[in-house]
């Protein structure tokens, strides 16, 4: 027996009806997974916003550790114009201190390059660039 027009049109529709409705979960999904993707891009933001502002303190750690060696220089450098062999104690230790802190630093340093070429590259994976 042969189907009737209507009937074919009939249960066209039908399966019609079953497409909208997975697309429409589909939808549903996605923009679940699109509000998710939102959220998590937020606490990207939220990361790369600290990790900006701790970068700002290792730069002014930078800095004023160039001024103290800068300062620390020109006192060994008016020594050696007074043909004085022998540097003051405080100095020494100073020398010392700025030593270790100047170890301490390029670590960190170090440290925070690796994390910054890891955070970038990853960026930048997700960017498809």
């Amino acid at each position: 027996m042969s189907k009737s027009v209507h009937q074919k049109m009939h249960e066209q529709h039908l399966e019609w009806g079953k497409a909208t409705d997975t697309w429409q979960v589909d939808i549903d999904h996605w923009k679940k997974g699109l509000q998710a993707a939102l959220q998590d891009l937020d606490t990207i933001r939220e990361s790369v916003q600290s990790s900006l502002t701790a970068l700002e303190h290792h730069a002014e750690s930078v800095w004023e550790h160039q001024q103290r060696l800068k300062a620390h220089e020109a006192v060994v450098c008016e020594e050696a114009k007074a043909a004085s062999n022998q540097t003051d104690k405080d100095w020494s230790a100073t020398h010392d201190a700025e030593s270790a802190r100047h170890e301490r630093l390029r670590d960190a340093h170090e440290r925070i390059k690796h994390y910054e070429h890891a955070v970038l590259a990853e960026v930048k994976r997700l960017l498809g660039m």
